[in-house]
């Protein structure tokens, strides 16, 4: 939207309403000033829908400096966290990091598996030594069209492989029963 507005190749004054979804992280990841320059171009009459996870300063931020007669909806979950989750930490140096991985699959043989990097080009590494090692995984990141991501969800869905490998931004709002690992 910034890039439009640079270029006058949009226009918001008929906007009524404005949707942020994952606000929290949007925020978090630097976007404050560009949200606050996008609702500085939206008319007056407009309502903000902020959609969060949490509730950090960021978005308290946004909301105190944008918003009038702002009301908080906020939903408790009926399902209670999984009591049985185990947490383990692995403390490998980074040339013996990808051994220890797959010495921790083959010891820990997950039934379905979401393993997340940090980044599009980690992903990526870590998806083409898996199947260099024969080892079906699926990967899915931002550089991604929406269709082919929808397809590598799908097929993990339907348990053609059992590793699916992401960065945490692709993998918001994507919910899977019966996963047995977060790596």
């Amino acid at each position: 939207i910034m890039d439009h507005l640079r270029r006058d190749s949009i226009k918001l004054h008929k906007i009524e309403y404005l949707v942020i979804d994952e606000a929290d992280l949007m925020l978090n990841m630097g976007f404050m000033e560009d949200v606050k320059q996008i609702i500085d171009k939206l008319p007056s009459g407009r309502r903000i829908l902020l959609f969060s996870a949490t509730m950090g300063n960021s978005v308290e931020q946004l909301i105190n400096e944008t918003m009038t007669d702002a009301i908080s909806i906020i939903i408790e979950s009926d399902t209670e966290t999984v009591s049985e989750i185990q947490h383990a930490v692995y403390e490998v140096n980074q040339d013996n990091k990808y051994k220890a991985f797959t010495d921790l699959l083959v010891r820990e043989n997950p039934a379905n598996a979401m393993i997340f990097c940090g980044t599009r080009e980690m992903v990526n590494v870590l998806f083409h030594k898996l199947k260099r090692d024969r080892i079906s995984c699926g990967m899915i990141h931002g550089e991604l069209d929406q269709s082919e991501r929808q397809r590598t969800i799908d097929a993990f869905r339907d348990e053609r492989f059992r590793y699916l490998i992401a960065t945490d931004i692709a993998a918001r709002g994507v919910d899977f029963d019966n996963i047995t690992h977060v790596i």
